[in-house]
């Protein structure tokens, strides 16, 4: 079940969080430094261009006051600083600020950044499908509601005339993938008296629940209460609690170590994606920890920015665990109440009641697979509980929804559907506690059997809860998984005659590191061969190989980068062998474009073509949106991918386009959430379906046969 607690920051503090809590504060202080040196001498100590800049934030909070004793002495203390700027750093680390130039108009902080200070996935390029909030907002999701109930003055300030404290709060949510998304600041009124009470009904802030992969995940709110706040204050705020995000995202990859591999620290916080439950899910904490620790040490420095009145209090940071998708708080609530918030300083004492409400939409993705010519089997989960599956035809048309297995799964767990023979299917999937699950069903001349169930031997590392395990087959009765482990290592595991029918494994793919959870693109374009994809930490697809090495050895080879395109690390590659030897692979590069890249031995002397972007007419796409590609034969290419407005939309290439891509067309009206995997799949050369769950928990299908027919399975 889900559980709410406040952070108890003092029971993380250790040598190496206060270590880090200095160089944070130093940082903090030496921009204010510089916000305060362009105040005292503008032409020499020019702002930053950047409008959100800490610089910025704090000059324009200064002149907003409106008070001029303040203005001079924070101009006065701008010239002391701009004299001697290392005057009030840590000897020790008097190198790192030397080689800032206070005279640029980058940032401070990112200028620190830039030297390594912190990860700052904005300063690395990178982009993200589900990192922020951009283009979500026409489609329900998933949430958690930060709200506000009560409110008791016990004691005002005592700084101003008797009940005439006017109080804000404001604060950031930070998601387990180290997104930082501030809630905005909150007029609570004025005249505030000991002993006021007073009812509200204020959303305080939101974290959108259907961004990410992976779980178990937590969630964090970091928030401040104020009295005579005002937007500048807050936007302070945010600024620190951002930064401090990037600070922790560094501790974190440095921490987690193997888990997470080399240079993740560009990489974690610009992917809402596949990290769920290793570093990233100790950011929030970190960032509490940080924020908590700069206020208490700075506000006496940075209040002279702020109207005289103005009083910032401690933060305080509040935690929901949610296990997987679905989960609901004690008793089957969707509401958790808070224990009492108690900010305590300048004399006033002041208690805030919170709740934390959540609000799930049906999440699953369901995967198709045609066995035979114009058969179709579809799964996918069943809720929490299991996983389900319909055939068609029947006599009916689809069958009834069958459970083939029950069991606790997160409804939004990926589920791999493979056929090594046309009578046998085989399901595969990650449950609840990161282990593989396969199932397996056989079609005899009596018909079909029942379902049997093995769970996969366990990595060496073990698999984050909704990792994708892909699945090849590479020969009659053979089938390959691959999957990406908490270590970042790509792993094998097998069926088939060679392991006598039962699965064995995991094996090293190589020696290539990854973001935990990666997806892998597997196939086979030729007896016994397998093609292996993914997304790399700096944004490179990158490959390996089975085959033989040298006579009567086969083994992997690689892992090598296809050409130089950058994608976002641990999105998803599509790919695809429509005929011997020929690769074909598919992916959304950080400009929302589709790109795509062939290899085959007879072409382009036998190296890797591409990236080549598919069509400039139509289709804008969310960096690291899922490709779904079918081919309805060796000379025909489909691919599907749903755009920036919900839509699907498919481009297409074969001798119908004169061998040349076209596209981008829109397939049918409905609208669906942006990263959805479209389930694709070809049954004869006429006819394509596609299956993707909708707003509504149902499946929704198009079909094509020469035209496209929507209806809702």
């Amino acid at each position: 079940m889900a559980q709410l607690k406040i952070l108890d920051t003092a029971s993380m503090r250790s040598a190496e969080l206060d270590a880090l809590a200095v160089e944070f504060i130093d940082d903090i202080r030496f921009a204010s430094g510089k916000a305060m040196a362009h105040m005292a001498d503008p032409r020499t100590f020019p702002l930053p261009d950047d409008v959100i800049s800490l610089e910025r934030i704090l000059v324009d909070a200064a002149q907003a006051s409106g008070e001029p004793e303040r203005l001079a002495q924070l101009k006065s203390e701008g010239a002391r600083f701009a004299a001697n700027p290392l005057a009030a750093i840590d000897p020790h680390r008097a190198s790192v600020f030397t080689a800032v130039d206070l005279r640029s108009n980058v940032a401070i902080l990112d200028q620190l950044s830039a030297r390594g200070r912190s990860s700052q996935p904005g300063a690395s390029g990178l982009q993200t499908l589900s990192g922020s909030e951009r283009g979500l907002g026409f489609e329900p999701h998933s949430t958690l509601m930060w709200h506000l109930n009560h409110v008791k003055c016990v004691e005002e300030t005592g700084l101003t005339a008797i009940g005439s404290d006017h109080l804000y709060i404001g604060g950031t949510t930070i998601d387990p993938f180290g997104n930082a998304v501030s809630g905005g600041v909150h007029d609570l009124t004025g005249g505030w008296d000991t002993g006021n009470t007073q009812s509200f009904d204020t959303a305080l802030a939101v974290n959108n629940l259907s961004l990410g992969v992976g779980w178990p995940r937590t969630y964090y709110y970091v928030c401040a209460i104020s009295v005579r706040g005002s937007d500048k204050l807050y936007e302070f705020l945010d600024k620190v609690v951002a930064y401090a995000r990037d600070y922790a995202i560094k501790y974190a990859s440095a921490a987690a170590g193997a888990w997470v591999g080399l240079k993740v620290g560009a990489a974690v916080g610009s992917l809402g994606g596949p990290l769920g439950a290793a570093a990233g899910a100790i950011v929030g904490a970190i960032v509490g920890y940080l924020v908590g620790a700069a206020l208490a040490k700075l506000w006496n420095e940075i209040s002279g920015y702020f109207k005289g009145s103005t009083k910032l209090f401690g933060s305080i940071t509040i935690q929901v665990d949610l296990p997987k998708q679905g989960m609901m708080f004690p008793g089957g609530n969707d509401t958790a109440p808070f224990p009492t918030l108690t900010w305590k300083g300048f004399g006033g004492v002041y208690q805030l009641k919170l709740d934390a409400k959540l609000s799930w939409i049906p999440t699953f993705e369901p995967t198709a697979i045609s066995r035979t010519s114009d058969h179709l089997e579809l799964v996918c989960t069943k809720g929490p509980s299991g996983l389900r599956i319909r055939r068609w035809p029947t006599d009916s048309g689809w069958s009834p929804w069958e459970t083939i297995a029950t069991l606790n799964i997160s409804p939004d767990s990926p589920i791999a559907a493979i056929a090594p023979t046309p009578s046998r299917l085989d399901v595969v999937t990650t449950v609840e506690n990161g282990k593989v699950l396969a199932k397996r069903r056989e079609w005899g001349d009596g018909g079909p059997t029942g379902w049997t169930s093995d769970y996969l031997p366990e990595t060496p590392s073990g698999l984050i809860s909704g990792t994708v395990v892909s699945a090849v087959s590479r020969g009659a009765g053979l089938i390959d998984v691959f999957a990406t482990a908490k270590d970042g290592k790509v792993y094998t595991a097998a069926n088939g005659p060679q392991t006598k029918g039962k699965w064995a494994g995991w094996w090293p793919v190589g020696q290539g590191t990854f973001l935990p959870g990666t997806p892998i693109a597997a196939v086979s374009r030729s007896e016994g061969r397998i093609d292996v994809f993914a997304i790399g930490l700096d944004g490179r697809v990158w490959s390996a190989g089975y085959g033989p090495v040298s006579a009567g050895k086969w083994d992997w080879t690689g892992w090598f980068a296809i050409l130089n395109e950058t994608f976002v690390p641990g999105a998803s590659v599509g790919a695809i062998s429509r005929t011997t030897d020929q690769l074909d692979l598919f992916a959304v590069n950080l400009n929302g474009e589709v790109r795509t890249a062939s290899w085959a031995p007879n072409a382009n002397s036998g190296k890797w073509g591409g990236w080549w972007r598919i069509t400039e007419s139509n289709g804008k796409f969310a960096p690291g949106t899922p490709i779904s590609v079918v081919n309805r034969s060796p000379a025909h290419l489909d691919v599907f991918a749903i755009g920036l407005d919900g839509s699907v939309w498919a481009a297409a290439w074969g001798k119908q386009t004169s061998h040349k891509w076209a596209g981008w067309w829109r397939v049918g009206e409905a609208t669906f959430a942006q990263g959805s995997r479209i389930a694709a799949t070809s049954r004869s050369l006429k006819r394509m379906d596609l299956f993707v769950r909708g707003f509504d928990g149902n499946v929704w299908s198009q079909a094509w046969d020469g035209a496209w027919k929507e209806f809702v399975v």
